[in-house]
């Protein structure tokens, strides 16, 4: 083949250089694709792998996305009991707070919520409560973690964050992209998703 267009017509030759059957027969079809794939990868990277004294990162491999952070929630009060993974909440938040993590102000801890169902008063803690025992305590529920667009690889450029009334976050301009104030609009890493 002179010309590639897909994966598999790369695959395809590969089979055919090794004098294996290219009719999808061939036991090597799925290392061969693994291979592939890996090489693909590292040119996502910036072909590190096969350059290593170059990590240029490739600009056709950027784009530009928008994330906008979630305000952490602190409405009422929280019970907390020493060795116990069980929280109770003064008021039953409209949202699940489930993968958020959690403080009580004045201690350092920080736990995250693996339980927790829109309405509901009780909240589950990954591991037991090490501080004292308090009623009435404020405490803080933070999203810390956020999903990326599935064609992101990384993001390349730093974020700057601010609140804006409502109690939003949302990230300020990009450094390099000068993107606007009301979401982060920063420099990602392309990355397709794996060839077949």
């Amino acid at each position: 083949m002179s010309n590639y267009t897909t994966t598999q017509d790369i695959l395809l030759d590969v089979l055919w250089r090794a004098f294996e059957n290219t009719d999808g027969s061939s036991q090597y079809k799925d290392a061969a694709l693994r291979y592939i794939n890996r090489a693909y990868r590292s040119l996502w990277m910036g072909g590190t792998e096969f350059m290593p004294n170059q990590p240029t990162e490739w600009w056709w491999m950027r784009d530009q996305a928008s994330l906008i952070l979630n305000a952490y929630y602190h409405t009422g009060t929280v019970t907390v009991t020493n060795a116990s993974n069980i929280v109770t909440l003064s008021a039953a938040p409209t949202i699940s707070l489930q993968g958020y993590h959690f403080l009580v102000t004045g201690d350092d801890a920080v736990y995250q919520i693996t339980s927790h169902i829109a309405g509901d008063v009780g909240i589950l803690l990954d591991s037991n409560y090490a501080g004292t025992s308090a009623s009435g305590s404020s405490y803080q529920a933070m999203p810390l973690d956020y999903d990326l667009p599935s064609n992101c690889l990384k993001i390349i450029d730093p974020m700057i964050t601010h609140r804006e009334s409502g109690g939003e976050v949302f990230a300020s301009a990009c450094r390099r992209c000068g993107s606007s104030t009301r979401s982060s609009r920063c420099r990602l890493a392309r990355r397709s998703s794996t060839r077949r």
